[in-house]
């Protein structure tokens, strides 16, 4: 048997249990309902969402947990494993502080880096280095270019004293030169610019191309030295005496200093049997267009029409607008900006000059 009094304690134990948990429910939005046996932990829950909040970098909170080592949130908490993956990239990567000692293949990161053998390779002045600047490869180059003049902004005049000064230079040289008295290398006085046009592979033969200052052209050859003490050299722009032409000079064909041919095939000047053969034509021709029909009816001509100015600071200038066309530009202050511009009509004169625009 109960007594009355624990009866009466666990009774009102049981009453204070209740009104706490329907205080938890009503707090949290839900009202009691006897056919639900889970509206209490449905109530923890939203309780916990509404009281807790999640953790974030001004609070602590709930925190979710992720594996990626990509993510950039501020709101998720690494596992081991994205913590593992980052320590194993790193380990992967090259520490600075170590200036590439900890490069496991040289030679496959110099290929990568595409350096080429070049980079192994020490300054010096023999095979197998990088040449310094008092190599001889390079002087020999710096010769090559000096003899040649190629590439350079400006020549100096190349006085010639003896036929080896050029038979000396190399294929494709270009220089100016004159000889120097009392030398008579060149074939003829005053300066001439020259050109190496090839090269014997033996005894220094040279064939030169030179034009004068008067225009006169020669090429010279020197086959064979010292064998030939000099260059025989062949004008090319001589007059038809000079070139044994004397045969066809004295033929009855003469040319006037107009372009006029005269010859025995039309008896006298040919302008003149032109001249004969055209008004044979025309008086053979009955009806036939009249100079006023043809400036009626075709295009005789073109030109610019008058000239338009327009402001281009601070306005509009000149739209697309045929059939001008934009014949000045004005800066007239010369500062970073243009003042105006000045355009024209392109014309053309079929009975009158017009605008073409309607092309």
């Amino acid at each position: 048997m109960c007594s009355a009094e624990w009866l009466n304690d666990t009774q009102a134990s049981i009453r204070d249990i209740q009104a706490e948990c329907i205080a938890i429910l009503r707090a949290n939005g839900f009202e009691p309902d006897e056919t639900k046996r889970d509206q209490l932990w449905e109530a923890i829950q939203a309780a916990i969402k509404s009281h807790v909040p999640a953790a974030s970098l001004l609070g602590a909170g709930i925190v979710q947990l992720s594996s990626s080592v990509t993510s950039d949130s501020e709101t998720i908490a690494a596992t081991s494993k994205a913590v593992k993956i980052a320590m194993n990239n790193a380990n992967a990567r090259l520490a600075k502080e170590r200036n590439l000692a900890d490069l496991t293949n040289v030679p496959l990161a110099r290929q990568s880096l595409q350096l080429g053998n070049s980079a192994t390779l020490n300054v010096g002045t023999t095979a197998g280095t990088v040449a310094a600047g008092d190599d001889s490869r390079i002087i020999g180059t710096k010769k090559a270019v000096d003899d040649t003049q190629i590439g350079l902004a400006a020549q100096g005049v190349m006085w010639i004293t003896s036929a080896d000064d050029l038979s000396n230079l190399p294929s494709g040289a270009r220089r100016f030169a004159s000889n120097k008295a009392p030398a008579t290398v060149l074939p003829a006085a005053g300066y001439f610019f020259i050109e190496v046009l090839a090269k014997r592979d033996t005894a220094n033969g040279s064939c030169i191309l030179a034009t004068s200052d008067t225009r006169d052209v020669w090429i010279g050859f020197r086959y064979t030295v010292p064998d030939e003490a000099g260059f025989t050299w062949i004008q090319l722009n001589q007059n038809v005496e000079n070139l044994g032409l004397t045969d066809t000079v004295n033929r009855a064909l003469h040319v006037n200093s107009d372009g006029d041919i005269r010859g025995s095939l039309w008896g006298d000047w040919l302008s003149h049997w032109l001249y004969g053969q055209f008004a044979t034509r025309d008086n053979n021709i009955n009806a036939r267009a009249t100079v006023d029909w043809v400036r009626q009816n075709f295009l005789s001509g073109f030109r610019l029409g008058g000239v338009e100015s327009a402001q281009v600071w601070r306005a509009y200038g000149y739209g697309d607008n045929p059939p001008y066309v934009i014949t000045g530009v004005i800066n007239g202050n010369t500062d970073d900006l243009i003042d105006n511009v000045t355009r024209r009509p392109l014309q053309m004169y079929i009975n009158g000059w017009r605008n073409i625009d309607w092309l």
